[in-house]
């Protein structure tokens, strides 16, 4: 009997110092099992995205514990792991790193390829006889471009890449509110971070074409130097536009800034034109200026994203600059000519022509490799995971010997270089 009264006795001890064992858990530790109220709730737990479902997840908290499991869902200000086959429930105020797995969505990646596909051959196709990049005049979109959609989509479909994401929280409460939204956004399926991203930029460029005046000979109208530039051709040349100005890759080394690579064109279509300075009843003068030049520039590149916590994370701001080594091919060229009005008599006939009396030119060639500059800015949107589109602007120049003044075309010198504003296509991973 004496040895039944002391079984019961130290059984209800045990259970005394049971009791607040477990309250002492549940108030000072950050993780709490499945026996806690709050996880066992169904209504609290939403539906988690299918392509984060029991994900492998890395929790660190503030006092230095740390966490593996598979993501199961959110539970109020938590967040809710399978661990050691039970439920885990870590509060949000507790967690200093926070790294989920992920695999990269192939048909996201499908429509940049899609688009991309288009895009090139709309590039391509439209070339005309100067720089690859720079459509004809006028540009004619061929719709057979279109079917390249279906390769791209199906080549770039298959990159299903893994990675993870990683959210830090350093205490600073400004910081550590955006960066927990950013963490709740992602968790519900909402777009995630990218570390790496490449980009294909075209559109307008500050040519010597584009402030090229009117009013101006394609050649020199030999038969009647009298007439209007406007009488005398139906010149179409190359537009201003280049499709293929820019291709860069950067990768994340801090959540704001990316480094990489970068290629650029700078070259500029062939210009030419001549002004006729002189004109009598004998002789005419026309003094003409050409240039040409192929120039790019390989370098590296530094791009910031300095509003990330302060805009949506489908929208994204962001200024570069780069430095490297460009190279450049071309040629300049200032003729003059000089055109004589001719009476003849032949067989009691007089015949009255022009004709191209002197013709006076030194071409100037020069080529090399050359310091590059760059400045660079873009506002883009996510369309999806892996795509982005938006605007683009660039200045992009190699130093050295420039482009040379055209007084008679109120043109001044200016550096070998030029701003290119246009769009431009993501791929994120």
């Amino acid at each position: 009997m004496k040895e039944s009264s002391a079984v019961t006795v130290l059984f209800l001890l045990f259970v005394c110092m049971a009791v607040p064992l477990e309250a002492q858990q549940q108030e000072y530790s950050p993780i709490r099992h499945s026996l806690s109220p709050d996880s066992r709730t169904p209504a609290l737990v939403p539906g988690v995205p299918y392509d984060l479902r029991y994900n492998a997840v890395n929790v660190q908290t503030h006092d230095g514990v740390s966490r593996t499991g598979f993501y199961s869902g959110l539970v109020n200000d938590s967040v809710m792991l399978v661990s050691g086959g039970e439920d885990v429930v870590i509060a949000f105020r507790d967690v200093k790193s926070f790294t989920i797995d992920t695999k990269q969505d192939g048909a996201s990646s499908g429509l940049f390829g899609a688009l991309a596909g288009v895009y090139l051959v709309a590039a391509l196709s439209g070339e005309g006889s100067g720089p690859a990049g720079y459509a004809k005049d006028p540009f004619e979109f061929a719709p057979g471009s279109i079917v390249m959609a279906l390769p791209g989509y199906a080549l770039f479909g298959l990159f299903t890449f893994a990675g993870s994401q990683e959210f830090d929280f350093s205490g600073n409460p400004d910081r550590d509110a955006a960066e927990l939204s950013a963490l709740k956004e992602f968790l519900q399926g909402g777009p995630g971070r990218t570390k790496l991203h490449f980009v294909m930029h075209g559109g307008w460029v500050s040519t010597r074409n584009a402030s090229k005046p009117s009013g101006l000979y394609s050649s020199i109208p030999i038969y009647n130097p009298a007439v209007l530039p406007a009488e005398v051709h139906d010149y179409k040349g190359l537009t201003s536009t280049n499709l293929l100005r820019r291709f860069q890759i950067t990768y994340n080394i801090r959540r704001w800034l990316e480094l990489g690579l970068a290629y650029v064109s700078v070259s500029e279509p062939p210009t030419s034109g001549f002004a006729r300075t002189s004109l009598t009843d004998s002789v005419a003068t026309f003094s003409g200026h050409s240039e040409s030049f192929k120039g790019k520039a390989f370098l590296l590149v530094g791009v910031a994203e300095p509003l990330q916590d302060m805009l949506p994370h489908i929208v994204s701001i962001k200024a570069g600059a780069g430095v490297g080594i460009g190279t450049i091919d071309g040629q300049f060229e200032r003729p003059l000519s000089t055109v004589v009005h001719v009476r003849q008599i032949s067989y009691g006939h007089t015949y009255e022509y022009w004709r191209q009396q002197s013709y006076v030119s030194v071409p100037q060639v020069f080529s090399g490799m050359r310091l590059a500059l760059s400045l660079f800015g873009s506002a883009d949107l996510r369309l999806a995971q892996a795509v982005s589109v938006g605007f683009f602007a660039d200045y992009t120049m190699l130093a050295g010997q420039g482009l040379p003044e055209v007084p008679e075309w109120n043109l001044g010198s200016r550096p070998l270089g030029n701003v290119c504003l246009g769009l431009v296509l993501g791929w994120h991973l």
